[in-house]
């Protein structure tokens, strides 16, 4: 088990106000999946469920103090006037009201949910074991486990479907190996009732039409990617157009057939060869769904709707990322946020602004390299003048001053040093303002001159330290430091693996001759801490894994 005693946060952000309720911060720009309802449209992202009202442009998101069971959504599908989602932990469930009633017999099974749809009198799950039909059940159960199919034909058992599609007759799967379809009417339990389509490639979308099924490959250099099947016979896409593309939809506006991906969103013409739509912004679309007579998609940005011949993107108000590792307090409730993933996030007034790669300008070269780099955040912390000081997994150490001026240092222009076998790759996982002594510490992770921490005048640049401490000294075992604590008499490091080292600090802080220092390993629960605090009596609270 975790011991846990100091909060640390991970993939979402959470919120407590002084009246004790919680709300929850998550990136909700990844959207995957697109459904409508009552005249809304509901995105499914990576960060929670999107509700959106196109009339009011007003927008809601729900997460699980909502009763989502999971905040990353792979499948929506709309059955009997309810709404339905799947998410990728193996959650199910329908909204009631304003609030989800979730299944979670996937989830204790430990089997993931990929997609969902309706199709007749139910509901059926693409998961990491085959296909699940669901019973709806309105009177209690938002929905009930009716049957597992994990032997499609020929296929292995226990065949990990990633999409599914259904018409009035047949149902469809997409698998690594290819295709498997079953009739709806029959006993999908008998692996006989089921044919396969085996494809050289792993199948990574399908979409059930009259008379056959549209379904994509993963793209290979000089190879078609999508193609048509009735069961029977295979048609390809003869459109060099589309070769090579990245599809993870199929879908039908407007009469018109579309296929969307990463690489963006394109249209058949009634030539059969395919166009482009414009998608401003960033071009990766997911999914499509006609709300009201409009097009609306997801995006790795939010969503867009079609409008003069181009996807306009909506972004909504949350952070970007996850994998949320760092956090500073400004002096007017403002609050920045690093994700390790994709930068550094600032919420100021309840508004959210990304600092990523995405949205920093190009510019002169300290501008490129920060915007390079930003993806490689860390940790981070703000300074009494107001300047904030980043640090990075690789690409050295960040500062930005309160007028916005950026500044770089790596093993070029500081102290700071890179790995062994990466001279100019320099580690910052843990970085801290010292508002006791105003100095900055910065640690440097793994590099090759044992430099485990050193104090700096944070008016100055970090190639004058005002103390410095290595690792192999007072048995300090090494300088894989990735946590960092101040308080009001001591520096507190947590080291990958080893435990933690107080370095109590003496009178004159350019002097080590009267320091203490201490390894904390051996009467820890574990050596393995994750995070480290000082409260305000001066205690320092450790997060660590152990039994």
């Amino acid at each position: 088990m975790k011991h846990v005693l100091a909060l640390t946060l991970l993939s979402s952000l959470i919120l407590a106000n002084v009246a004790g309720s919680w709300k929850i911060h998550a990136d909700a720009h990844f959207a995957q999946r697109t459904a409508t309802l009552d005249g809304g449209l509901f995105v499914g992202t990576k960060g929670g469920l999107i509700h959106y009202n196109p009339i009011a442009e007003s927008m809601d998101i729900l997460t699980n103090l909502d009763g989502l069971g999971d905040l990353h959504i792979t499948g929506l599908a709309v059955h009997g006037d309810k709404l339905y989602y799947s998410g990728a932990n193996g959650a199910v469930g329908r909204l009631d009201g304003i609030r989800f009633r979730t299944n979670s017999d996937l989830v204790r099974s430990k089997i993931a949910a990929n997609d969902l749809i309706s199709a007749g009198n139910h509901l059926f799950v693409a998961t990491s074991q085959g296909i699940s039909k669901l019973n709806v059940l309105e009177s209690h159960d938002p929905v009930e486990i009716a049957e597992n199919y994990t032997k499609l034909g020929s296929f292995e058992r226990n065949i990990p479907v990633t999409r599914i599609s259904a018409d009035d007759t047949l149902i469809w799967a997409a698998t690594e190996s290819g295709i498997a379809f079953g009739r709806l009417s029959g006993n999908l339990f008998i692996p006989d009732e089921w044919r396969n389509i085996e494809t050289d490639r792993a199948v990574s979308a399908i979409l059930a039409d009259s008379g056959g099924t549209w379904f994509a490959l993963e793209r290979e250099s000089g190879m078609p990617t999508i193609f048509w099947t009735d069961g029977e016979i295979i048609d390809t896409v003869a459109d060099a157009f589309m070769d090579y593309r990245r599809i993870s939809d199929l879908f039908y506006y407007d009469g018109v057939f579309h296929a969307s991906g990463t690489d963006g969103l394109f249209f058949r013409r009634p030539t059969g060869n395919f166009g482009r739509i414009s998608v401003d912004w960033h071009w990766a679309v997911h999914g499509g769904v006609d709300v009201e007579g409009e097009l609306f998609v997801g995006m790795e940005i939010g969503f867009g709707v079609l409008r003069a011949d181009t996807i306009r993107s909506i972004s909504p108000n949350t952070p970007w990322g996850n994998g949320f590792a760092d956090m500073a307090f400004g002096p007017h409730g403002d609050m920045w946020v690093i994700s390790q993933n994709l930068g550094m996030m600032h919420r100021q007034d309840g508004n959210w602004d990304a600092y990523i790669t995405f949205t920093i300008p190009l510019g002169d070269s300290l501008m490129n390299i920060v915007r390079g780099g930003i993806f490689s955040s860390y940790s981070i912390t703000l300074d009494g003048d107001g300047a904030l000081w980043i640090g990075t997994n690789g690409r050295g150490v960040f500062r930005r001053t309160a007028d916005g001026d950026w500044k770089v240092y790596n093993n070029t222009n500081s102290v700071l040093q890179g790995i062994s076998d990466a001279p100019s790759v320099v580690v910052c996982r843990a970085i801290a303002y010292d508002r006791y002594r105003d100095v900055i510490w910065v640690t440097n992770y793994a590099g090759t001159g044992a430099l485990l921490v050193a104090a700096f005048d944070p008016r100055g640049d970090l190639d004058a330290p005002i103390v410095s401490y290595y690792s192999g000294a007072s048995g300090i075992p090494n300088n894989n430091v990735h946590g960092i604590a101040v308080g009001e008499r001591a520096v507190w490091l947590v080291l990958k693996d080893i435990g933690v080292v107080e370095i109590s600090l003496g009178a004159h802080l350019d002097q080590t001759s009267d320091d203490l220092i201490y390894l904390y390993r051996d009467n820890l629960p574990s050596s393995a801490v994750n995070q480290i605090a000082i409260d305000s009596e001066g205690r320092a609270w450790l997060a660590a894994n152990g039994e």
